[in-house]
């Protein structure tokens, strides 16, 4: 009897091992990874040399290259199911198949080396390598120079009005979409990523992937703070979490925002070096230089996913819905700092208001509300977070 007890924890213990730590999709693309995206249950993965591959079951793996000229494709965004890549020597190629077929759109890119790439309706913004910035108003059936430059544009990144780009050493931001942009600081590296955080006083916390260190400033960009974790090759924040991938081989979280990092290395092979990041739902997905993709669950990570309302947020917050694409339900989270009377509202593609799900005094905490849109046509469709000063929208796909 002892004996088969024993046998059943031990076969217990080894389960919750291997469900408690990184789990490989596959068994490598052979070629650089350099972005990881997900179309609702669908995954899509660009590397740079063998173009993108996708994956409807996250077990079995298919390239999907038809039309995509350039193999090297060195930046990938998803917008409501749309893809957009961005190739070194090929330009910018649009899908609207999840990568079935590419079709190119370079009208006005003279040198068509791209190393970022950012969607938002129909503008479109493409970071070249030694020619600036370029801009679409028309999804790209056409482009014109809006930053002209010889430095590598590692990233452009919109978030509500304003857009950021890393332009070699320079952060610089435009609050009009683009026609003039502002220097918020130059710095003594390069930049590779960027992510902001609005705040209720319509300035940002904003934070940085530099090639040397991570970096954050929590004065729209007046001062900043150094993190030494090593040169930093992609991160993402999820509430007061930041997972960041360094060019060492580390993979570090941080819980509070950046002020400390450690490293969550454990069971991925050595040497790992992790180059994009991405999480959707309750999982995480990492991308390395030899093409393996690596899931793990975040609640083996941080805390208060199981517990999400008991979380006590520093910041107001509006998440991407979940899933999305949709039908005809999604979940969708917002953190709020401090007491607030809150309004979370849809509306559709013409701005016209749909429904309202939230319009009430709310304390402290995490939220998810869940949004059914049984009664409505497919399309794009938008939800607005407003809470005190503070209000953000974001765009959301209903597919039936």
């Amino acid at each position: 009897m002892k004996k088969i007890i024993l046998i059943i924890a031990l076969t217990f213990v080894s389960e919750l091992s291997l469900f408690a730590q990184w789990a490989a999709l596959n068994s490598g693309f052979n070629a650089e990874i350099s972005n990881i995206v997900k179309i609702g249950n669908e995954i899509l993965v660009s590397t740079k040399s063998n173009g993108v591959y996708y994956s409807g079951d996250e077990t079995n793996w298919e390239q999907r290259n038809s039309g995509l000229a350039n193999l090297k494709v060195y930046a990938m965004e998803s917008e409501n199911g749309e893809l957009i890549a961005g190739t070194y020597g090929g330009g910018v190629f649009f899908s609207s198949d999840k990568g079935v077929s590419w079709t190119a759109k370079n009208t006005g890119i003279s040198l068509p080396y791209i190393y970022s790439v950012e969607k938002s309706g129909t503008d479109v913004f493409a970071g070249s390598g030694g020619f600036g910035m370029y801009g679409s108003t028309n999804s790209g059936d056409s482009w014109s120079v809006i930053y002209p430059s010889t430095y590598l544009v590692n990233e452009i990144y919109k978030n509500n009005n304003k857009i950021y780009a890393g332009v070699g050493p320079y952060i610089l931001r435009s609050t009009d979409n683009g026609v003039i942009w502002n220097p918020v600081v130059t710095s003594n590296t390069t930049i590779l990523k960027i992510r902001t955080i609005p705040q209720p006083d319509e300035t940002d916390h904003i934070y940085v992937a530099g090639l040397d260190a991570f970096y954050y400033s929590l004065s729209n960009g007046v001062s900043w703070v150094k993190k030494n974790i090593g040169g930093t090759n992609d991160f993402t924040i999820y509430g007061n979490n930041i997972f960041a991938a360094t060019s060492g081989g580390i993979f570090y979280l941080s819980t509070d925002l950046g002020v400390n990092f450690s490293s969550i290395n454990d069971n991925l092979p050595n040497p790992t070096e992790i180059k994009a990041i991405l999480i959707d739902g309750d999982y995480i997905y990492a991308g390395s230089t030899t093409g393996i993709v690596y899931k793990r669950k975040l609640s083996d990570l941080i805390t208060g996913i199981d517990d999400f309302a008991q979380a006590q947020p520093s910041f107001f917050q509006l998440m991407q819905n979940y899933p999305n694409p949709f039908n005809p339900t999604t979940s969708i989270k917002y953190f709020l700092p401090e007491q607030q009377f809150v309004s979370l509202k849809i509306f559709d593609i013409l701005g016209n208001e749909v429904t309202t799900l939230v319009n009430e005094n709310k304390p402290a905490g995490n939220y998810e509300v869940e949004f059914d849109a049984n009664n409505l046509s497919t399309g794009v469709y938008f939800y607005q977070l407003r809470a005190g000063n503070f209000a953000e929208t974001k765009k959301m796909l209903l597919m039936k």
